[in-house]
């Protein structure tokens, strides 16, 4: 079998976003009242096991709305996280090799609204195309 594409996860696979976008989480949740904790080692406890952040967010957890607009500020301050050492260099040899990539999300916002940032991660020019399930829209889940 020849493997002739990749799709490739974004967030904490090719790129470290998880510092910025804490600071973002904790001000869309306050305001709605809920306060995070800058303990991001707790933070990513709860996060990788069940309940997940229901436990931090309750209903907000899984309410599309609230995370497409976490996201859209993340976008909105420009401040992006970091490409893992190795990822670009990883990406660029795959398509010298002739395969095609692309990058899935789960973040609740459009791809199209996520360009800057993929070009400012150097990523635009090496990938086919982006999916999320922002594109989706309401009513899909991760």
């Amino acid at each position: 079998m020849v493997i002739k594409a990749l799709i490739l996860d974004l967030d904490m696979t090719l790129v470290n976003t998880l510092p910025r976008f804490l600071a973002v989480l904790r001000d869309c949740a306050a305001r709605y009242g809920v306060v995070i904790s800058d303990d991001t080692n707790h933070l990513l406890n709860i996060y990788y096991r069940d309940p997940s952040l229901s436990e931090v967010l309750h209903d907000l957890s899984r309410n599309y709305w609230f995370w497409h607009n976490c996201w859209l500020e993340y976008i909105n301050r420009r401040s992006y996280g970091e490409v893992f050492p190795g990822a670009l260099d990883a990406l660029r040899t795959l398509r010298n090799m002739g395969k095609r990539l692309m990058i899935a999300t789960g973040r609740e916002l459009e791809c199209w609204r996520m360009d800057d940032e993929l070009k400012h991660y150097g990523f635009k020019e090496l990938i086919e195309g982006c999916v999320s399930l922002g594109d989706l829209g309401p009513g899909h889940d991760k």
